[in-house]
């Protein structure tokens, strides 16, 4: 399927929905304007990005207290993204195609919620504890939500209801805020007026009354999508998979070219993954904290590229790097190797999108 074919099924209706749509469109709203054409609204309230999917770990004492008082939740929790300011400033943001209610479903549709009470009791002592940090360092804490406008449905009463359930209990919560995406023919727009609940102050008045503008829409023809700085996560549940992995593909392919091509031969040659998917994902993959997703992108990434070595160069011997390196080193001997492997992985044409990516192992031994 062409990107023009792709970009005409994917409908701005569609696009708001999209889980890795909202995180790549936080990334670019912490950026100072660019040729993406989104709006930096977070850049210039003071926001930047400090943490991908950090693991964020409760103290014993709390996790004991909730477990007395019979109070499910997620452990560790792992909001998409943790944005600051300079002044200690933390605020745990979490992406969602809809929002939800306070109890817990039948049938264990219940993961929404427990993570929902998890990002509430996220205080600035609780968040400083989970971030390992001295004492005192996190000043205030504000829950974000990142997720779909729909005009005339109280979108936050369900976190408003899990706070006051957790404040009976006694236990400090953070204040919470939506940031509720909508479109018209001509952009997609970002509302911030949801009650129950509040924006942090600064983001507020940057905001103002009415719905901003964040990204305008050229034409129906044209991809909607600005550049992805994450083409491609693994937990994410995005609308587009088969193309996100396509474009993490295209990615690693468009590193390693990068990296062997300017290499006069004959030459040894050391790619190594964690180098190339942080080129992949324009410098962000360093700053990703899910260990679990950090393995399954390096696991995928090996997988391209070792399909892709063997295609161009059927007899090549590649050795594993010593740990803790995750990648392989061989032995370029000619120009003519070169260009077979440069050839091969310009084409970047993956067809075998549809099959599960496996579990990661907990052994790197078990993943060569």
């Amino acid at each position: 399927m062409s990107r023009e074919q792709i970009a005409r099924s994917f409908s701005p209706n569609q696009l708001i929905k999209d889980p890795l749509y909202h995180v790549n469109l936080v990334l670019w709203m912490l950026q100072p304007a660019a040729g993406a054409g989104v709006e930096p609204l977070l850049q210039k309230a003071g926001f930047s990005l400090f943490q991908i999917e950090p693991e964020l770990t409760f103290p014993i004492d709390l996790t004991a207290s909730l477990q007395k008082n019979g109070i499910a939740h997620s452990q560790p929790v792992n909001p998409d993204l943790l944005l600051c300011t300079d002044k200690g400033e933390y605020i745990p943001l979490e992406c969602k195609s809809k929002m939800f209610g306070s109890q817990l479903q039948p049938g264990g549709g219940d993961s929404q919620v427990k993570q929902a009470r998890s990002l509430l009791l996220l205080a600035p002592m609780i968040l400083n504890s989970a971030l390992a940090f001295q004492s005192g360092q996190v000043k205030s804490t504000h829950i974000l939500y990142l997720s779909v406008h729909e005009p005339g449905i109280p979108q936050t009463n369900g976190l408003g209801e899990i706070a006051n359930e957790l404040k009976k209990h006694s236990y400090q919560t953070a204040p919470f805020g939506l940031l509720a995406l909508g479109y018209t023919e001509k952009a997609i727009v970002l509302y911030g007026q949801s009650r129950p609940g509040k924006l942090p102050a600064v983001l507020a008045r940057c905001m103002g009354e009415t719905a901003v503008v964040v990204q305008p829409i050229i034409d129906d023809k044209t991809d909607p999508r600005p550049l992805y700085h994450l083409p491609w996560m693994p937990d994410n549940q995005s609308l587009d998979d088969v193309y996100s992995q396509q474009a993490f593909a295209n990615r690693i392919f468009a590193a390693t070219v990068a990296d062997i091509g300017p290499c006069r031969t004959p030459c040894e040659i050391k790619l190594d993954i964690e180098k190339l998917l942080n080129m992949a994902t324009n410098k962000f993959y360093r700053q990703w904290r899910d260990k679990i997703v950090r393995k399954q992108l390096q696991k995928r990434a090996k997988e391209l590229l070792k399909n892709k070595l063997k295609e161009a160069l059927p007899d090549l011997t590649m050795t594993s790097l010593p740990q803790p390196e995750i990648g392989w080193q061989f032995r370029l001997a000619d120009e003519k190797s070169q260009r077979h492997i440069i050839e091969a992985l310009r084409k970047g044409e993956q067809t075998a999108w549809n099959r599960p990516i496996s579990q990661p192992s907990l052994f790197p031994e078990d993943d060569e």
